[in-house]
């Protein structure tokens, strides 16, 4: 890790880190039982995974908690972990866990903080862009109508990760008071669900944003009330098929570029609560 100092209030950092992230005890367990949609199964053939990471970074301090970063970065992942459709026979497929190559991550972020007296402002942008090549299995039907059954290889983003992934916060702090509160919106871009064994069939998950509030009121030093909300626009979780969709007379299929394959809501949650702190 290197740091430049260009005044007091600038800095230039440069980062290499080279980490390991191992499978989770359930991911390696081959036991196989029935999910929500598909059958499930862990995997004793996973390996862990490793990636070298690369970091360089601008971060900017006016003066108090006020600050401003901006940085670019790039990882060489090998072994991602990512769940996926294992054709075990022509009988049996199972969800689970695999390792499907080597994947590259790259991209900007910036980062900023401002506050005027007891309001602040606060937020932060990603762009990434990923991408792994893997295999995938392609039937098409000869002119005498038979199966014939083939591979060829995909280039696709990371399972789980969206492009462009960005907050803003509304944050109001008083100490005279013991007060604090924050309305924070979150977007997540598009990303990858489920993955397919099948070319251009993986499942997408649709572009989501969420508005969340939070505040407490402390009362002395050992107690304080807290309020939480969550998903206030009650925002549903979609999950597509990005093909021409020929069912748009059923319930939900308002689109022809995409199928509707899931669509998960969860309505708004309240959390009230007191705190005691010894």
């Amino acid at each position: 890790h290197v740091k430049y100092r260009l005044d007091p209030q600038q800095n230039l950092r440069l980062s290499y880190f080279k980490g390991i992230s191992r499978p989770g005890f359930f991911e390696i367990v081959p036991a196989s039982f029935p999910g929500d949609y598909f059958n499930e199964s862990g995997n004793y053939n996973l390996k862990h995974t490793t990636a070298d990471n690369i970091d360089l970074r601008y971060e900017y301090y006016s003066g108090g908690s006020d600050q401003f970063s901006v940085g670019a970065f790039f990882k060489n992942i090998q072994d991602p972990i990512e769940y996926g459709f294992n054709i075990v026979n022509q009988t049996v497929t199972v969800y689970q866990p695999m390792n499907f190559g080597t994947a590259t991550n790259y991209g900007f972020e910036a980062v900023f903080t401002k506050y005027f007296n007891k309001f602040g402002v606060s937020g932060n942008y990603t762009y990434t862009q990923s991408s792994i090549t893997t295999n995938k299995r392609i039937y098409q039907r000869d002119a005498s109508g038979s199966i014939i059954n083939t591979e060829g290889s995909q280039t696709r983003p990371l399972q789980g990760q969206s492009a462009h992934i960005a907050n803003l916060s509304l944050i109001y702090k008083n100490t005279t008071l013991g007060f604090d509160a924050q309305l924070s919106g979150v977007y997540t871009g598009p990303r990858i669900n489920i993955v397919s064994p099948f070319l251009g069939l993986d499942y997408w998950q649709r572009g989501t944003s969420q508005l969340d509030f939070s505040a407490e009121k402390k009362f002395g030093k050992h107690v304080s009330l807290f309020l939480k909300a969550t998903n206030l626009l009650n925002n549903a979780i979609v999950v597509e098929l990005l093909k021409p969709n020929t069912l748009t007379n059923l319930p939900e299929q308002t689109r022809t570029d995409r199928i509707l394959v899931q669509k998960d809501v969860f309505q708004q949650s309240f959390l009230l609560g007191v705190r005691f702190k010894l």
